[in-house]
């Protein structure tokens, strides 16, 4: 093997190499908190939904397929991570912004004052948060402090994982993080 040969093979391998560790190396949130500090609501959205896409192992594939068998990764979000962009989202907004917010407004609706029907339920907690825009055609998250309490994150991470704002799978699989954000007991801090 010549030395040209064996250059060329390095730099491919140094190149697979570094496209791995970006891929599943560890998360890092300097970046979200970062965006968080400065108050850049929309760059923090898109960083979040970055973060849970990796941690859960997704990524965009802009199709409903994509959004087809998460239960068993959101299920089993690690409660460090959720804790974390939990906690950066709840320091930044002064506790306005965060899963633990939101996963605090989904429980004050009672499924018996929809008659157990849990799309109303959903309807009224998107309606609660602001996120009506996800059943209008062109309809954008708010990113600034004037947006209701729990707007932020939106769940466009859901949504890049594929399907549309009209498809159920979304729904569920944001339903599925809100019990893991229970189950991890993470709390907004304003009970």
């Amino acid at each position: 093997m010549n030395n040209k040969t064996l250059l060329i093979g390095t730099m491919l391998l140094i190149a697979i190499l570094g496209a791995m560790y970006r891929e599943f190396g560890p998360v890092e949130y300097g970046r979200l908190e970062q965006f968080l500090a400065a108050g850049n609501w929309q760059a923090a959205d898109r960083e979040t939904e970055q973060i849970i896409l990796k941690v859960s192992g997704r990524k965009w594939t802009g199709s409903i397929a994509g959004l087809l068998g998460w239960e068993n990764s959101l299920k089993h979000f690690p409660c460090k991570d959720l804790q974390t962009i939990d906690q950066l989202w709840l320091k930044y907004s002064d506790h306005h912004f965060g899963l633990s917010v939101q996963q605090q407004i989904f429980q004050s609706f009672d499924v018996n004052d929809f008659n157990g029907d849990w799309f109303g339920v959903w309807k009224a907690f998107h309606e609660r948060v602001g996120w009506r825009y996800m059943f209008q055609s062109k309809g954008k998250p708010e990113f600034d402090l004037n947006a209701p309490r729990g707007h932020l994150p939106s769940p466009h991470w859901a949504l890049a994982a594929g399907g549309t704002e009209k498809t159920a799978p979304w729904m569920s699989n944001a339903l599925y993080l809100l019990q893991r954000v229970e189950a991890c007991e993470l709390s907004s801090g304003l009970e």
